[in-house]
């Protein structure tokens, strides 16, 4: 079954937290264009330090090579723009965890702090220990 690719982005109220919400099957356009929609988002912190929080529990694991990389470089984009913590919540979906802890080490991003989770309130729990994004 095929899903359309969607993503919902919000600001998490009270900290510099960017929260995607992903849904269904990407490809490299969807790809592109999400990833300059979360470098625009991340303006409004207007400089400071900030986090993002992926709720990967709709997405379906990437499939097409040149998406996958495309998002091995979200994680270089996001430190080069003051991200400091990644918090991906990725439920039971083993695939989804090893994609996305594939995508961090293909990155040369190693400031930036990334954890998976199996529920969006552990990862905020986390992400609340980041002073800088509070």
């Amino acid at each position: 079954m095929s899903v359309e690719p969607s993503c919902k982005l919000s600001i998490v109220a009270g900290m510099n937290v960017i929260k995607s919400e992903p849904k269904g099957v990407w490809g490299v356009e969807i790809t592109k264009q999400n990833l300059r929609d979360i470098l625009e988002l991340h303006k409004k912190f207007g400089g400071k330090k900030w986090a993002f929080l992926g709720i990967m529990t709709e997405m379906a694991p990437v499939v097409d090579p040149e998406a996958s990389r495309i998002f091995s470089t979200f994680h270089d984009e996001f430190q080069k723009h003051d991200a400091v913590a990644c918090a991906f919540v990725v439920g039971g979906k083993v695939a989804l965890k090893a994609q996305t802890q594939r995508h961090q080490n293909m990155s040369s991003a190693h400031n930036l702090i990334v954890n998976h989770f199996n529920d969006e309130k552990s990862a905020l729990e986390w992400l609340k220990t980041f002073k800088e994004i509070m």
